[in-house]
């Protein structure tokens, strides 16, 4: 379980963890030199709140925002490391005839984002440290969205998740997976249907489940939005799986039958297609660098494919995703499906404090929603994968040779030779990706640099 919640300072190089063990969150601030500048805890909020879904900082206060199972119920805990003081903070609203989609933060404050049930409004609410709150919306209903049948659908519709495959049908559970586009990501994050990414002063929801590609920038602070449709890559059958992948300025589509495949990369500003490879069942597949690879929930339930019709097959049906990586000057793309498969709960774990703070104490089940560098990197445990990699160069044209492993890669490696960790967290400063874990046998968090 997840109990390590890291606050960067992108500004200053300085961070903060935060700890939870079920009683209490204990807060470490570390300056840019690595030492624990101050630290102290706060006694939390009530079990049932048991999700951290972002923070806001400014100058010595943090304030970190969590909500419950039932995504009706919200609170916060400030933290003032000038005064050496916290506050727990319940909200003393509920969520009724709308639902929770995602949150944002940035510099300016923290954004809980919500939709009107079986409506295209948002409402946005921002907070202040005192515990007051302030409600505003913004009406897409005069937008068209249209379902992979071609008929009209609210926005709130075409967020819900879809049902099994091959039904048409959707589930009541909105899910809004947020991507790092910093950092590799899994075939098992990128496959879901709406996903979100955060730009500086805005942030983007990516919606995949209906006849077009629908693009939702939302600008927070003006209160306005910006929708774009982008058309997935054509292909010919009944059934058409597709999703999409945003990186810098292009936006990378994928759609599959089990006779055919197609991607295709298209600028943003432009929507102009700048590269497009196709390939059949029966041809092989000229832009792969790796066989196909067929992981179960485990990396080391793996084995290889060898016919394209294969591989076609389960994007045909299954949970289809695409995911793209800069490495140096070149480009890694992913793609695959995922079959989702029952996990089981795993155990507690412990945590000794930054620096061998005495007294360990056992890290809790609340869970840092907010961090996709860690979700993506801990993801792989979750599904049953099938993929191919690729690599292209700055014009996406295919290049020959092996692929170099990611970061993820390497930490997961090293993380492997370690037997008595826990409390793990990664995340990126200074351009660098963070490893943290407890480790047992010192009595010290450790934290490494990639």
């Amino acid at each position: 379980m997840q109990g390590t919640f890291p606050v960067v300072d992108k500004n200053t190089g300085e961070y903060t963890l935060f700890f939870d063990d079920k009683k209490n969150f204990y807060a470490y601030h570390i300056d840019s030199q690595n030492n624990v500048e101050n630290s102290f805890l706060s006694e939390g909020l009530p079990k049932k709140y048991n999700e951290v879904i972002g923070h806001y900082k400014n100058g010595d206060k943090t304030m970190l925002f969590l909500k419950d199972k039932g995504n009706k119920k919200f609170g916060s805990i400030l933290f003032d490391f000038d005064k050496q003081t916290s506050k727990e903070i319940v909200y003393d609203f509920k969520l009724q005839k709308e639902s929770y989609v995602t949150s944002y933060s940035n510099e300016d404050n923290f954004y809980l984002v919500t939709i009107v049930n079986k409506s295209s409004v948002l409402n946005l609410y921002t907070f202040d440290f005192e515990g007051q709150y302030k409600k505003e919306s913004i009406d897409l209903q005069g937008e068209t969205f249209l379902s992979t049948q071609g008929k009209a659908i609210d926005l709130h519709k075409l967020m819900l998740s879809e049902g099994p495959k091959g039904t048409g049908t959707y589930t009541s559970n909105l899910d809004v997976v947020e991507i790092s586009p910093e950092s590799p990501n899994t075939i098992e994050i990128t496959s879901e249907s709406t996903k979100m990414y955060s730009k500086d002063s805005s942030f983007i929801i990516s919606l995949d489940g209906g006849l077009d590609t629908y693009l939702l920038q939302i600008d927070p602070k003006a209160i306005s939005y910006k929708l774009t449709a982008i058309a997935r890559p054509s292909l010919t059958g009944e059934k058409i799986n597709s999703n999409s992948f945003i990186l810098d300025d292009n936006i990378h589509l994928i759609a599959a039958t089990v006779d055919a495949l197609k991607y295709e990369v298209k600028a943003l500003n432009t929507k102009k297609i700048i590269k497009s490879y196709t390939v059949k069942e029966d041809e092989e597949i000229s832009f792969k660098n790796t066989p196909i690879i067929q992981e179960g929930g485990r990396i080391k339930d793996y084995r290889e494919m060898e016919k394209t019709a294969k591989l076609l097959r389960r994007l045909g049906k299954e949970y289809i995703g695409i995911a793209v990586e800069k490495l140096d000057d070149n480009y890694v793309v992913t793609i695959g499906s995922k079959k989702e498969i029952s996990t089981g709960g795993g155990p507690g774990v412990s945590f000794v404090g930054v620096g061998g703070a005495a007294g360990a104490f056992t890290v809790g089940v609340i869970v840092p929603s907010y961090n996709p560098v860690f979700n993506s990197f801990n993801s792989y445990t979750k599904t049953k994968a099938t993929r191919i990699e690729c690599l292209f160069d700055a014009n996406f044209n295919h290049l020959d040779g092996n692929i170099k492993n990611n970061v993820f890669e390497k930490i997961n490696q090293d993380s492997e030779e370690i037997k008595s960790k826990s409390g793990e967290t990664i995340f990126i400063l200074n351009n660098k990706f963070i490893w943290g874990y407890y480790d047992k046998a010192s009595n010290n968090y450790l934290l490494y640099e990639y």
